[in-house]
């Protein structure tokens, strides 16, 4: 068998880095208290703004990504259905990206199709996909999801929701069409976000809306469903 790609020096480093720079998260996350102060003060709305490119600006340096953990899970769930079309809402940095895209090269080849509202980030992410040797694989689309995704004609293997939590019912919806018989959509922070999620949980949760669905204690908790 040969080596899988996930532990080849090229991308394995430029994922060492990332890992590395979303451990400051924390500390990035201190300055969100005079952020808000700064908001009630001038009557600007940016941190719980209902504009989602607003809401995307102020959170720009943020990488609010996937640990490692979840990361090898999403290529070890990615290689096990032999994924070739993945869709990934939310790119962030570009991290669960990588790791799809590692799944998808070792399948065969195939597409990831990522999106992202912010645009340094989206910038950001191109890069690091880049330096790990992986943009022939990868599509960052930049704007709202709803936008970018939509018209898409390309059967899905597998869909990762790591975005705005108000959007991964709509999307489900918007993409179910695009879905095959033992498709995987998996949902991440159901466990940390659940009052937020709670209708898309139950959506999946449910068998007459076509999905069979678990929630795994990775993470902040990931919902894995498959498409009946």
């Amino acid at each position: 068998m040969e080596k899988a790609s996930l532990y080849e020096l090229e991308i394995n480093s430029v994922l060492k880095h990332l890992h590395e720079e979303a451990k400051k998260d924390f500390w990035k996350f201190s300055k969100f208290g005079l952020l808000i102060f700064k908001d009630l003060f001038t009557g600007k709305r940016r941190i719980f703004s209902k504009d989602p490119r607003s809401k995307a600006q102020a959170f720009k340096d943020i990488y609010i990504s996937v640990g490692e953990q979840e990361g090898k899970f999403l290529y070890l769930i990615a290689r096990s259905i032999q994924a070739r079309n993945i869709i990934e809402f939310g790119t962030s940095f570009g991290i669960s990206t990588i790791y799809l895209a590692a799944a998808v090269k070792d399948n065969g080849g195939g597409k990831v199709i990522s999106t992202e509202i912010e645009p340094e980030k989206v910038k950001k992410a191109r890069e690091h996909v880049k330096r790990a040797g992986l943009d022939s694989i990868v599509e960052i689309r930049l704007g709202d999801a709803t936008e970018t995704l939509q018209a898409m004609d390309t059967e899905i293997d597998m869909i990762f929701l790591d975005g705005w939590k108000h959007l991964y019912l709509p999307l489900v919806k918007q993409l179910s069409n695009n879905l095959h018989s033992n498709s995987i959509v998996i949902a991440d922070d159901v466990s940390r976000f659940k009052k937020s999620l709670i209708e898309y949980i139950n959506y999946m949760n449910d068998p007459s809306n076509g999905f069979i669905s678990v929630i795994l204690p990775i993470g902040d908790g990931m919902q894995y469903s498959i498409k009946g």
